[in-house]
């Protein structure tokens, strides 16, 4: 039978598997590159890795062994899928429509790979495809989804892992696992098949990312309101770090992964550049006072902004709980959104890189008033 490079999955032989090798049959396999049959039967020299092609940066070592690294131009790789079968076919016209939708040709593509077996029954693949001239942000997911013959209904959320932010690749089909890891930067998209602790050994040996990163300090707090109604705020905290993610995530949904996923692609941000603050006046908690959040994109474009207020915390296009309403309306000299949620109201609205959240729990709506006008 014959093998060629696309990522599938690998046959295993053995009565019963384990996590690690079911995880491992998860991975992406590069088997061993075609080798021809000539007329009289005997088999013919395999493509050879172009010498001349240095290849994008890649991993050398896995679990203190040598990794056998192969590079390939676009022309010999794609050789591999131009053998008659029509799947084959098909894959090969598809990238060479996905470089030309670039403005790119096969002369502007590496492909890099390399394929172990750190222990035994356990598989790690790593693929590089540069493609010179072009940001990896814009060809890695449809080059993804051309390559992964074994899940059937890819999508991606971004995650951190270890120091770097990377697009696990999510299989409807299979929630929960994450068949792919890729990491990108500059023209770059490296694809990972590996348990998680070879993931990030790999990583480490992978460029940093350069994309843009907010280093400055934190001030969105110094923007909130000390004093509502002559009462000083009970509570205030702040971060830059991602670590106000998963409750904003409880509450916004699914929308916040998308909306990051675009923030990352579209623009090149990562949820580190983000800054949340929240400050709240009650005696008692957050929960039984009037409360003022706000979500930075530092330097955001209006239309990011934008995209943050009314994708993931207005949902707009989702429909809303019969027992919740929902008003557009002028508070504190602004144009909010309110929704009201009998025991509680909230209103939302932007202002320049900025989302503002301000909750009245305490059933306080002149202070709740105040609070809107008293913001930037």
């Amino acid at each position: 039978m014959e093998a060629h490079p696309r990522l599938h999955q690998r046959r295993r032989n053995g009565a019963s598997l384990g996590s690690a090798a079911v995880l491992a049959l998860l991975a992406t396999c590069l088997p061993a590159m075609v080798v021809a049959q000539d007329p009289s039967g005997a088999p013919s020299a395999p493509p050879v890795a172009a010498e001349a092609t240095p290849g994008p940066a890649f991993p050398t070592t896995l679990a203190g062994a040598d990794l056998d690294v192969q590079t390939y131009s676009g022309e010999q790789w794609l050789a591999q899928f131009q053998d008659g079968a029509a799947d084959n076919e098909a894959l090969a016209a598809d990238t060479e429509a996905l470089l030309e939708s670039l403005g790119k040709g096969v002369d502007d593509l590496t492909v890099t790979s390399a394929l172990a077996e750190p222990t035994p029954g356990t598989q790690a693949v790593v693929l590089a495809l540069q493609v010179e001239g072009a940001e990896a942000r814009d060809f890695a997911t449809e080059a993804v989804k051309l390559l992964l013959g074994d899940v059937n209904e890819p999508g991606f959320a971004l995650r951190p892992m270890g120091s770097r932010w990377v697009l696990r690749v999510v299989d409807a089909a299979v929630p929960g696992v994450y068949p792919r890891t890729v990491y990108l930067e500059g023209d770059t998209a490296w694809i990972i098949g590996a348990d998680e602790g070879y993931v990030i050994e790999l990583l480490e040996q992978l460029p940093a990312q350069s994309y843009s990163q907010s280093t400055g300090d934190a001030v969105l707090a110094g923007q909130l309101p000390v004093v509502l109604d002559g009462r000083r705020r009970t509570g205030l905290y702040e971060a830059r770090e991602p670590l106000f993610l998963p409750g904003l995530e409880l509450r916004t949904g699914p929308a916040l992964d998308a909306w990051l996923l675009d923030l990352y692609l579209e623009d090149g941000l990562t949820p580190t550049d983000l800054v949340g603050a929240i400050a709240w006046w009650g005696v008692d908690s957050s929960e039984e006072s009037v409360e003022v959040e706000g979500y930075q994109v530092p330097d955001g474009s209006p239309e990011l902004v934008e995209s943050l207020r009314s994708g993931v915390f207005l949902g707009d296009g989702q429909a809303l709980p019969d027992e919740v309403s929902r008003t557009d309306q002028e508070l504190g000299g602004r144009q909010v959104t309110t929704f009201d949620f009998g025991y509680s109201k909230q209103h939302v609205f932007s202002s320049g890189d900025t989302v503002w959240v301000v909750t009245d729990h305490a059933g306080e709506p002149a202070m709740a008033e105040e609070a809107i006008a008293s913001l930037p």
